[in-house]
């Protein structure tokens, strides 16, 4: 090599370790977020039951399993593949970390598998709007820091697969012409069949864009006639992947839908199902939160309350695009669209043909054919950029302005198209690193309910559940204690709620997951002590029969330690903010935020407070309160009452006003103290305020209330 080739090559060598950096930082980021505490959110119930297959599977042959993997119910949604993943990493590390590991593994070693696949649409595009190693790097940023493939890569469900496959199919398509695609697409074909029935979208969008190439085939074909096209159509290596699509498929069907009747297409009892589903908070496929959700999942997050600008955005780079990889190589281009939008489509389809409510996950497969065209749209912003700075450079250094004869533009993707590139990535993209941080650890954490249950319930007490969802979630963690513990199913039926509670001197009651309808949970709020509440999954745990019987026992068995611990923990304060629930009987809403504080109100005529005062001694309770203010309203006054001493009454006036009571120590027991705030005038704001339609009987507002030794 001459000196004057080496002074050439070694920018282009400098230029490729730089490239290669970032794209290997970018894979260890995705590594770190997809293996970050990896066992430290808690099982949700389809993990739960899905481990409890997979652990079953060394019991069965594995002929038996080749032809399905029998579910519950008989049912067969869920492939061999995905549990023998499933069933080999907890034989490695039993627990959370071990169903996970798959996940998290496959999740990062897709990432390399994205940057190789840009670098290969990026080749037809070095002299257009896009140039490989950018739209590589870009493509490797963008789907290492998406939150949704970083939360199905942190759960131990399928559908991390699914979105492998994908890009192995659409990789496979682009190289349709060589053996390596062939390769793939057999391989990805026949991975998809044993990953569950989710997949077959994924299958009849990779036949689909196969046809789409074989028309193609024939419409390029110069000889005449319809056989001759036929022949060299079967003489292409197209041949094999419509033979492998369509025995994919057909062993789909065979697995997943003529075996089960939950994925038999019905068009009539989908459309009840779906009716059923929507009356109590399940979203049809065609609702509008559907789209939004879809969206949200696509670009930011699966929860549509993550900014719903930057969300269109990335829509308008991902058209953007498409549109550029089209303007480029019109067969890749088509494939990559086809690739997102036909397996999005099919998925809606499919959930409004067997009756299933919208889910993200149902539609992930569709993410990284859309991740591929939102990289490509802000290359594309770069390369244009680059266009129009050599443009305005151009006019400003030739002579006669406008009206001179320019050269031929430089189409090198130099600085300026990295700069704006880099600030797309940094302004559209790098902002859902939070997200995809955070939102794997956004699930109700079993284990700590499980805990707190341990420490707090006594052995002879029984919990009524309204269904399986809770049962199965808690008692999985209850197990793992070896804390026996009896569940009875009440079937949502409130009847049948109260015959249980009527025959028990004591319990518990957990509702959690989905429900037909509502009755059972208005009766165990309206009826009993309101213990914890979750908002993830709609936890929540009450106490039959009252708020006394579950102080007294607590301290009569030894259990009053949780309860002291709240107490001490905050400071012997009440905020309202929630955090309370347990020391807070009968008379409480849920908590509110106003413009300058949190409070939450009292209701009806008496509200009740745990208060775990170990040694009785002189006290005083001072707290702040607003009363129902309306029209005509007449005084709010309030009664408090420690166990059965009366301590102190007050006349609350309009707005927020401060009070405190004193309490000599005669008026407490020791430990098993409760404070009665007995109210004169509840009112409905329904009644008595226009425009109302809150129909709590609400008393007073509380923002705090807190217990201090007297001086």
């Amino acid at each position: 090599m001459g000196p004057a080739e080496a002074s050439e090559s070694e920018p282009k060598l400098r230029s490729e370790i730089v490239f290669w950096t970032a794209v290997v930082l970018a894979w260890v980021g995705g590594a770190w977020l997809r293996f970050r505490d990896l066992g430290g959110p808690s099982f949700w119930l389809d993990e739960i039951l899905h481990l409890r297959i997979a652990r079953a599977l060394s019991e069965q042959s594995l002929l038996s399993l080749l032809a399905g993997v029998e579910e519950i119910g008989g049912g067969t949604e869920n492939g061999l593949l995905y549990y023998s993943l499933l069933h080999l990493g907890d034989r490695l590390v039993p627990g959370e970390v071990g169903a996970r590991l798959a996940p998290a593994l496959i999740g990062t070693l897709t990432l390399p598998l994205m940057t190789f696949l840009c670098l290969r649409l990026g080749r037809e595009h070095n002299a257009d709007l896009l140039s490989g190693r950018p739209f590589s790097l870009s493509a490797t940023i963008v789907f290492a820091i998406s939150p949704l493939h970083v939360y199905f890569s942190r759960e131990a469900r399928p559908y991390y697969l699914l979105m492998t496959l994908a890009l192995v199919l659409l990789l496979a398509l682009l190289e349709a012409k060589s053996r390596t695609g062939l390769a793939w697409a057999w391989s990805g074909c026949l991975l998809a069949t044993f990953v569950g029935a989710h997949s077959i979208p994924l299958l009849a969008s990779f036949a689909g864009a196969t046809s789409l190439l074989a028309v193609g085939v024939l419409a390029a074909s110069e000889t005449p006639g319809l056989r001759p096209r036929l022949t060299r159509l079967l003489r292409s290596p197209l041949r094999h992947y419509l033979v492998a699509a369509a025995l994919a498929l057909a062993m789909s069907y065979l697995l997943y839908i003529a075996r089960s009747e939950v994925n038999t297409p019905d068009r009539a009892s989908a459309q009840t199902h779906v009716e059923m589903r929507e009356a109590i908070g399940f979203q049809s496929p065609l609702s509008t939160r559907s789209r939004d959700r879809f969206v949200a999942s696509m670009t930011t997050s699966g929860k549509p309350a993550r900014p719903r600008e930057r969300s269109w955005l990335l829509v308008a780079a991902a058209t953007l695009g498409g549109l550029a990889l089209v303007l480029g190589s019109r067969r890749d281009g088509l494939l990559s669209i086809g690739m997102f939008l036909l397996p999005a489509g099919l998925s809606f389809a499919a959930l409004l043909t067997v009756g299933r409510w919208y889910g993200v996950r149902y539609t992930s497969v569709a993410l990284p054919g859309f991740l591929v065209l939102t990289a490509a749209g802000l290359v594309a912003c770069g390369a244009l950029a680059t266009r129009f700075s050599w443009c305005l450079r151009d006019r400003a250094r030739t002579p006669g302005g406008a009206n001179a004869k320019r050269s031929a533009p430089s189409l090198e993707y130099g600085f300026v198209g990295w700069l704006v590139t880099g600030l797309l990535l940094s302004l559209l993209v790098l902002p859902n690193f939070e997200a995809a941080r955070d939102d794997p650890h956004g699930k109700i954490n079993w284990r700590s309910i499980a805990s707190f249950f341990d420490e707090i319930a006594l052995e002879d007490e029984v919990i009524l559940v309204p269904s399986d969802w809770p049962q199965i979630s808690l008692g999985f963690y209850l197990e793992a204690m070896d804390r026996p513990t009896e569940f009875v199913r009440l079937w949502e039926s409130a009847d049948r709620g109260a015959r249980e509670v009527a025959a028990r001197s004591r319990g518990w009651l957990l509702t959690a997951g989905y429900r037909r309808s509502n009755q059972l949970r208005a009766w165990m709020r309206r009826e009993f002590v309101h213990v914890l509440r979750r908002r993830q999954e709609g936890v929540a745990l009450y106490f039959f029969p009252d708020f006394a019987t579950f102080f007294e026992t607590r301290y009569a068995a030894g259990r009053q330690g949780p309860l002291e611990d709240i107490f001490s923990n905050r400071g012997h304060r009440f905020e309202f903010g929630g955090g309370e629930a347990i020391l807070q009987g009968s008379g409480w809403s849920f908590p509110e935020r106003g413009p300058d504080r949190d409070f939450q109100w009292a209701l009806g005529a008496e509200a009740e407070i745990g208060l775990p005062i170990s040694n009785p001694r002189d006290a005083t309770i001072r707290f702040s309160a607003q009363p129902l203010v309306y029209p005509g309203a007449p005084s709010q006054s309030v009664e408090l009452w420690i166990n059965d001493t009366r301590v102190g009454g007050i006349e609350l006036s309009q707005g927020w006003s401060e009070h405190e009571v004193a309490v000599p120590a005669s008026s407490w027991s020791d430990g098993a103290n409760i404070l009665y705030l007995r109210f004169a005038n509840p009112q409905r704001p329904a009644r008595v305020l226009k425009g109302s339609s809150d129909r709590r009987e609400l008393a007073a507002a509380f923002d705090y209330l807190e217990v201090a030794d007297s001086p």
